[in-house]
């Protein structure tokens, strides 16, 4: 009866350490590829497991509650891309697209730029004339 619930505990053991690899984050799994640590506790339980849980598996991930140390932080929304449409800057820089002195600027700057072309084309003609 004991060595059938030694067993049985093995068994538990076993299969959580397996499910855990398998549901790790790649990129958080530690010392080995998650492939390799999946390997590892299939084909030397005890051991593996034993392996996985101390040296293999991600940092950070939350404790269960009794064990008093708190979990870690959840991610600021700071640290996610966010749309423009949620950007300050990106709302600020088309409100002052939009502004009527920034448009008399570019209007400055498109009439500079017609007054250089007339300019040019006006002394292509005068040596287009003079040879």
């Amino acid at each position: 009866m004991l060595y059938g619930l030694v067993a049985l505990a093995f068994l538990a053991f076993w299969v959580y350490c397996v499910l855990d690899v398998v549901a790790a984050e790649e990129s958080l799994v530690r010392a080995l590829p998650r492939t390799l640590w999946l390997v590892l506790v299939l084909l030397v339980p005890t051991i593996g497991g034993a392996a996985w849980l101390f040296l293999g598996r991600p940092e950070g991930v939350a404790p269960p509650p009794d064990s008093g140390r708190r979990a870690p932080a959840p991610r600021s929304r700071a640290s996610h891309p966010i749309g423009p449409d949620d950007s300050e800057e990106f709302l600020r820089r088309l409100d002052r697209s939009r502004h009527p002195s920034a448009r008399g600027s570019e209007t400055d700057r498109l009439q500079a730029w017609e007054a250089d072309l007339r300019r040019r084309e006006d002394d292509l003609r005068r040596r287009e004339d003079g040879d």
